[in-house]
């Protein structure tokens, strides 16, 4: 069961045994399918600095599904240049494409979700548009993340 603590607000669907919870406003969790609250808070990859305080995990903002292991969620409170992270199942940070590629990413108020080891994303580099990136770089940036997407997937 969901604890007594929340009055659920919106759920998804269950995807690789887990759902998102909207348990207040701009608060999400996930839970197992046997209600049991598994990730409350993201723990972040490196300690990152917010308004002069060092912080190592977060709440989530807003919740994507998990697929190929990773969801997308927009946590609370890192600065602007974050406004995406990946996270894994157990609750720990996978990436957050605006650190590690050194851009924008553009629209993250709508989080992409991964579909046979790819996401798309739009991203901008501060002062210009660039193109969905490209599927040699995204699979340099998997597979340097320790992914290994299916070869036929860069087709």
């Amino acid at each position: 069961m969901i604890p007594g603590k929340w009055k659920l607000a919106g759920a998804s669907s269950f995807s690789e045994g887990l759902a998102a919870a909207k348990v207040d406003t701009f608060h999400w969790v996930y839970f197992n399918v046997e209600g049991a609250v598994i990730i409350e808070r993201v723990k972040l990859k490196v300690t990152r600095k917010l308004r002069g305080n060092m912080i190592s995990d977060v709440k989530i903002r807003r919740a994507g599904d998990f697929r190929d292991g990773l969801a997308p969620i927009e946590p609370a409170k890192i600065s602007y240049d974050e406004p995406l992270i990946y996270i894994r199942p157990d609750g720990t940070e996978a990436f957050a494409p605006s650190s590690e590629l050194g851009m924008v990413v553009c629209f993250a108020s709508k989080p992409r979700e991964f579909r046979d080891g790819l996401v798309q994303l739009l991203m901008a580099d501060k002062m210009n548009l660039v193109n969905v990136i490209t599927l040699p770089f995204l699979a340099a940036l998997l597979f340097s993340m320790g992914l290994t997407p299916d070869a036929s997937d860069f087709h």
